[in-house]
């Protein structure tokens, strides 16, 4: 059986893994046409990141680095995106 410690350890971990989330941080890109006639806009991924749920209307808390240059963002967790 393992210790007490590490029993507290394993509960405190699996009560809280599921407010852990991934952060996709999206710019736009200029995307050349290939034929010198324009440009197009796309949504690139540009960084990962990852935060926690705050609270229960679905706040999100993460450090600034991860937000600072996207445009948008997507996050979820794994299997899940919002």
């Amino acid at each position: 059986m393992p210790p007490l410690q590490e029993l507290r350890a394993i509960r405190i971990f699996a009560r809280n893994t599921p407010s852990v989330v991934n952060i996709t941080n999206i710019q736009a890109m200029r995307v050349g046409s290939g034929y010198g006639y324009g440009y197009s806009v796309q949504k690139v991924p540009a960084g990962l990141g990852s935060g926690f749920v705050w609270d229960d209307k679905g706040h999100i808390v993460t450090n600034y680095h991860v937000i600072q240059v996207g445009a948008w963002w997507a996050w979820g967790e794994v299997g899940r995106v919002w």
